[in-house]
């Protein structure tokens, strides 16, 4: 019974630790994005679309910036419907995705992002099986979580992937798996990213230090 107990504790202690640091963990990856996005080059990415597609792309960024979810949820079905195989569509998911997460509409969201984790574009792809695996962690569908982020990712991505995973193991309580991913992540991350991002893998791997040394 103490030993659940104390299980217990750990779990809620890392459910804590998700919760206050969701914010910088989300706001990381979407600097990652809007890296990626600019390795593609603009001049490149816009003769590659429509005109019509670039419309609804600026009606849904503008309904966004208008707080109107509604009115960015119609521009994203016509993207989909008419467009979705291009870049527009899928950033425009990405957008949506994130703005709906922020309204709390997590399962409207999770369907978005399970949508472009399909998409051709490997940076769109991974970022948005990371995102998929983050809201999955706030509707508490674990074995989902996991499985969006189980596929061995290409190199550049490995850091991203690795730190997701690791956040849905230790939430299973598979806390040395956890670790290895972590610490894979740390030291893939290490040569791209920047401080916040191994400050905060420093920050996990150090709680789970704790919850080692607390351990009788």
């Amino acid at each position: 019974m103490r030993e659940d107990l104390e299980q217990q504790e750990q779990l809620e202690a890392i459910k804590g630790f998700w919760k206050d640091n969701r914010r910088l963990i989300l706001a990381l990856l979407a600097a990652f994005l809007v890296s990626a996005a600019g390795a593609w080059g603009w001049k490149s990415w816009k003769s590659s679309q429509s005109a019509e597609a670039g419309l609804l792309y600026e009606a849904l960024d503008q309904a966004l910036s208008d707080q109107k979810i509604d009115a960015a949820e119609a521009a994203h079905k016509k993207l989909q419907e008419g467009f979705a195989s291009t870049a527009y569509a899928d950033l425009a998911a990405l957008r949506l995705a994130k703005a709906q997460v922020a309204a709390g509409q997590l399962e409207k969201a999770q369907e978005v992002l399970q949508a472009v984790s399909g998409s051709a574009d490997e940076s769109l792809r991974w970022v948005a099986r990371v995102r998929l695996a983050a809201v999955l962690i706030d509707l508490d569908r674990l074995d989902e979580a996991l499985k969006a982020v189980s596929e061995q990712p290409p190199e550049a991505y490995a850091g991203l992937v690795d730190d997701r995973r690791g956040d849905v193991l230790v939430l299973m309580g598979r806390t040395e798996e956890a670790r290895q991913a972590w610490t894979r992540a740390r030291e893939a991350l290490q040569k791209e990213e920047g401080a916040r991002a191994l400050t905060l893998l420093d920050r996990k791997l150090g709680a789970l230090e704790a919850l080692s040394a607390a351990k009788p």
